[in-house]
Parts: C-alpha cells; sequence; structure tokens
C-alpha cells in the first residue's frame, strides 16, 4: 500500500508505549517497490540471534537453499521485486519491478533493531530514503549474505530531474544513528567464496555499476553517526559516488580478523568509488 507526498503511512507505538516486534523469518518488516511514502519509528525490532548457534548457522551456510531463521534481518525495503494483484483472480503475486520501478520515500526513525542473523536496516533499488537516530546492534551474525547494520544497496533514482537529482542535492540520508556489535560470524558463500566479509556498521553499496550502465544520480549524507565495534568498517563506500561523509565517529571497528589482515580501515572508500 503506498501513502501519499502529504499523507504518508506511519508505523510506530502508540505514545508511552513501547511496541517490540519479534521475528525469526526472513524480515521482521518488508516492504518492496510497491510501497511508497512510509515512516516506520519508536519500534523495537528484535530478532532471533540468540536462538541460533554458530555451528547450525555454517551448516546453512553450505545448503544449497538459505534458511529465513539464520539470514532473517530487522527492516527490509527490496525495491527490486514489486507486490502486483492478478487482475483476473485478484490474488496478489510478486514480480521483479520492471526498469522504471523500484521503492521510494521511506523514513526510519528512533527505533532499536537489535540481534537478527541478518541485517539491521537495509533497502535495495529504493530512493528518497532517510535513516535517522536509529540504534542498530548485534546484527549480521549468521548470514551466507554478507549483511551489515545499515546498509543502502544499489540505490535507484525515483527521478533525475528536481533538486534532488541529477543537479546534486542530496536524496538519501544516514542521520544521527547508533550502530554497533554488527557482525558476520560465517562466511560470505551467496557471493561463492569461503571468507568472512561485511558486518559493517554502515555500507553505501554499488549505486554506481558500469558494467550494466547503472549511476545513481543523487547524492547520500552521512552525517553524525556513531559506529563502534562492528566487524567491518565503520562506514563502507563500496563502488558507490557521490556521497558526503561528515562529522561521523568511527572506534575499534574491523573486529574480524581477516578483513583486518586484509586492510579494511574504520573508513573504506573501495573498488571504483569516486566523488566522496
Amino acid at each position: 500500500k503506498n501513502g501519499t507526498p502529504s499523507a504518508w503511512i506511519v508505523l510506530r507505538s502508540f505514545p508511552g508505549e513501547n511496541v517490540i516486534l519479534y521475528g525469526n523469518g526472513w524480515n521482521v518488516i518488508r516492504a518492496d517497490a510497491s510501497c511508497s511514502y512510509l515512516e516506520i519509528r519508536d519500534l523495537f525490532i528484535r530478532g532471533a540471534k540468540d536462538t541460533v548457534t554458530l555451528q547450525a548457522a555454517v551448516t546453512d551456510s553450505n545448503a544449497s537453499s538459505a534458511g529465513a531463521l539464520y539470514n532473517g534481518s530487522g527492516i527490509s525495503i527490496n525495491g527490486r521485486e514489486f507486490t502486483d494483484i492478478n487482475p483476473t483472480t485478484g490474488a496478489a503475486f510478486v514480480r521483479p519491478s520492471a526498469a522504471n520501478e523500484g521503492g521510494h520515500h521511506f523514513r526510519f526513525v528512533r527505533n532499536w533493531v537489535y540481534d537478527h542473523c541478518g541485517g539491521g536496516i537495509g533497502t535495495a533499488q529504493c530512493d528518497y530514503v532517510t535513516i535517522e537516530d536509529n540504534d542498530v546492534y548485534r546484527n549480521s551474525y549468521y548470514t551466507r549474505y554478507g549483511t551489515s547494520g545499515i546498509s543502502l544497496h544499489r540505490s535507484w533514482d525515483f527521478e533525475t530531474t528536481t533538486t534532488g537529482g541529477a543537479t546534486g542535492g542530496h536524496k538519501s540520508f544516514i542521520v544521527a544513528n547508533t550502530s554497533w556489535g554488527n557482525q558476520c560470524k560465517v562466511n560470505y558463500t551467496s557471493a561463492g567464496v569461503q571468507h568472512l566479509s561485511d558486518g559493517n556498521g554502515i555500507i553505501i553499496d554499488t549505486n554506481t555499476a558500469p558494467a550494466d550502465s547503472h549511476y545513481y544520480q543523487g547524492r547520500t549524507l552521512i552525517q553524525n553517526n556513531l559506529s563502534y565495534g562492528n566487524g567491518g568498517a565503520g562506514i563502507n563506500i563500496n563502488s558507490s559516488r557521490r556521497i558526503d561523509a561528515v562529522n561521523n565517529t568511527t572506534y575499534f571497528n574491523v573486529q574480524t580478523q581477516y578483513l583486518k589482515d586484509t586492510g579494511w580501515g574504520e573508513i573504506l572508500v573501495g573498488k571504483i568509488s569516486q566523488d566522496v
């Protein structure tokens, strides 16, 4: 379901209450490209990490199909998929997003997202995303997918003609969050490798992909965040461009020994990143 620019859909705790949402499936909160103008705030979103053992997660990471228990995330917005309605039967079904479709206009504000085997707060193929004042911690332990605490993956342009688009304005914001203790303890087998990766506090991932002519036009602002004690980088900018990282504090990151040995740092700008 969609909100509108003047009437966002807001999912939040009732004032004075502390709502805890718990899940042991793929996502506690999930949306796709069929949803827009959605705000999620003031929620405790807890995962099932403490019910899982490392041995079981390693076994799952090498299985032919991934188990939801070992890979579930807190908030996941997947703009690569679109929930549509069959005009004949009225039944909902999920299809791949068309070239001109993606998620847009999401705000995640003042949530506690913790103890998920997969990522904390993550979007893929989305635009106009604000992630602000969240506490995101102890996620990513047992997934095969190399997730992180806060992630924007392959950002997509809802439009490119306004002051938020090709002219240079910020369209995506990661501001005033605390991201700590996120770490991958299982190899990144979904990428075909047998070593640990990611578990970053914050990552901007692949908003530039020349091989398929993907170039996100908006700027992304990463400002006033605290990122510490994560397995990967405090802030990781991977194959991305048009990033402003300002007044952030990172320390005691790169806790994963393999990443430390391969030269990861507190703030990592990697691969073909530019204009950072």
